[in-house]
């Protein structure tokens, strides 16, 4: 009995020092279904498909050593171990799964240092918004249009594949708060492409990715501004060093009865041999209504890539999506079910489409409360 109580004791007492610290889950399953139309199955590989898959999996554990020292892990486990694409292995230790482990001393009220892997403030509002909340988006941010493989513009696709892959990267990020509300970050990272080798296969890193993100609120939090610019110079064995890739966002969000929210995003990659540039930008309208367990929403994506490198051709992509979502109790469950066409327009030949249906349920929330 005596060695009962013993370890009802320390189980309290370990309850309570990690009272302030959270361990979260979220999750959402979605059935999807994509469908293209003849032009767009005949010039490339897209099929018609469906199919139930894990679109959100995440688990992620935060708390305080004290009050000036915070951490911050969070691993993906629906992202691969090691992914092609954005493989970390030589330069950070890291890989595509693990999208959080970072520490932050607040040195003061007004300033706090970051180290570790983090957000980087890019994508704009689309990047500032959770991968569970978001339902269709932008090229600029996925650098896809209405097929499955990279936009025209080829630079632009090789080197990063849009924002959604480099929200996460380890370095150094500063945080300046005003009031509370106003928020400037300076972010100082890894470059941007993976394992960036010699022609020797030897890692030669020597420059990285600088951004500078502002994010305010106002009308008690109800307003969101945000600006932010960002700059790499992609090095990789063939590159020239004076390639340069820059991401420039600007954006509100109203978030009340009425929600929603509008932003413009651009990012060009300049060939540093030749000087000419490949440009892509995103203008991203979101408008909501919140009644008590319904949330009906309508989604306008216009998007331009101008190429200027390999060719001087444009192509046009937009999408009109609606979203229905659904809380059946106060708890932390959603349904939603989305609808988006999007259509893509070349400069010559027919105009390339593809219908999205989107079904499922998402779930979060906290282990340990």
């Amino acid at each position: 009995m005596t060695k009962l109580t013993a370890l009802l004791s320390v189980l309290a007492m370990s309850a309570t020092a990690q009272a302030a610290n959270t361990l979260d889950y979220d999750f959402r399953g979605d059935w999807t279904s994509l469908d293209y139309n003849d032009a767009a199955t005949e010039t490339t590989s897209a099929e018609d498909n469906t199919r139930f898959f894990l679109r959100t999996g995440r688990l992620q554990y935060k708390g305080n050593l004290n009050e000036r020292f915070s951490y911050v892990g969070r691993l993906a486990f629906n992202k691969p171990a090691v992914d092609t694409g954005t493989s970390n292995s030589k330069r950070d230790a890291l890989n595509a799964a693990v999208e959080y482990a970072y520490v932050t001393d607040k040195m003061s009220d007004m300033f706090s240092l970051t180290l570790g892997k983090f957000y980087t403030e890019i994508g704009g509002i689309e990047g500032n918004t959770s991968g569970a909340d978001l339902y269709s988006v932008s090229p600029n941010y996925s650098h896809v249009g209405a097929l499955p493989a990279a936009l025209p513009g080829s630079n632009l696709g090789v080197n990063e594949s849009g924002p959604k892959n480099i929200l996460y990267a380890a370095g150094a990020k500063g945080t300046l708060t005003f009031a509370e509300t106003q928020n400037i970050y300076l972010v100082v990272t890894n470059n941007v492409v993976a394992d960036p080798v010699d022609s020797n296969a030897a890692f030669n890193q020597n420059r990285g990715m600088m951004g500078l993100a502002w994010k305010g609120f106002f009308m008690e939090k109800a307003l969101m501004g945000l600006l932010s610019y960002h700059e790499a110079s992609p090095q990789s064995a063939t590159g020239h060093k004076d390639n340069k890739h820059t991401f420039m966002s600007a954006g509100i969000k109203y978030d009340s009865t009425w929600v929603g929210s509008l932003e413009y995003n651009t990012t060009d990659y300049k060939d540093g041999a030749s000087g000419d540039k490949d440009t892509m930008y995103s203008a991203i309208l979101k408008l909501g209504y919140k009644m008590e367990q319904w949330t009906p929403r309508l989604e306008f994506i216009m998007s331009e890539v101008k190429e200027g490198i390999a060719s001087e051709d444009a192509t046009k992509i937009a999408t009109y999506g609606a979203i229905l979502e659904y809380k059946p109790t106060a708890e932390n469950v959603r349904y939603h079910l989305a609808v988006a066409s999007t259509t893509q327009q070349p400069e010559t030949g027919d105009d390339l489409t593809r219908m999205d249906i989107t079904a499922g349920v998402r779930l979060f929330g906290d282990f340990l409360k």
